[in-house]
């Protein structure tokens, strides 16, 4: 698959996640509800919603190939922090071990890393587009050699405040650079 191919799935994973993930009013509501006092929202986001929605859109694309064990191979491609440990594919920086949100692995035609926020706070989006970078060239120096990286940040300000300035022309040039160089998509939802 060509990097061009790649970008134009990702682009329809991500389009897939805005139109197939319940509305955000009920999103936001059923995490708040799912959250223990003093846990971390964004857990509850990733497990909740965004397996959900990862998981459908993967299985669709085995199937759209014909394949008769369409759910196994979306269960093998597919792992998701608190589903399935990614803890596994812990990440050495600077003293720390950080772990992805979500990675696809083989079944799945190439291997991605992913990281996810749940925020309304531009310092969200700039810790997901961080993490991300990291996760993807620490893996190639380790042993996971990922081929791409996918940062998906969920906006939950009222007016949908990051999401818009995304579309600014300074943050397109700067999400073109992160893919031609580095091969990492930056998904607003």
């Amino acid at each position: 698959m060509s990097k061009k191919e790649v970008h134009n799935l990702l682009i329809q994973l991500n389009h897939w996640l805005e139109e197939n993930l319940p509305p955000k009013k009920e999103v936001i509501k059923r995490v708040k509800d799912g959250t223990s006092p003093g846990g971390e929202r964004e857990g509850v986001f990733v497990k909740q919603f965004l397996y959900t929605g990862l998981k459908s859109f993967t299985e669709g694309y085995f199937k759209s190939l014909g394949s008769e064990d369409w759910q196994k191979q979306a269960d093998e491609t597919l792992i998701v922090e608190g589903m399935k440990p990614t803890t596994q594919h812990r990440h050495s920086f600077f003293g720390s071990k950080p772990a992805p949100d979500f990675l696809f692995k083989s079944p799945f035609p190439f291997t991605i890393v992913g990281e996810a926020k749940y925020s309304n706070d531009i310092g969200g989006l700039q810790t997901l587009v961080g993490q991300t970078i990291v996760y993807l060239i620490s893996g190639k120096a380790e042993e996971w050699h990922y081929n791409y990286g996918y940062g998906i940040f969920y906006d939950i300000s009222d007016s949908q405040t990051i999401k818009k300035a995304s579309q600014g022309r300074p943050e397109q040039e700067l999400y073109r650079e992160l893919w031609n160089k580095l091969g990492i998509f930056i998904g607003i939802i």
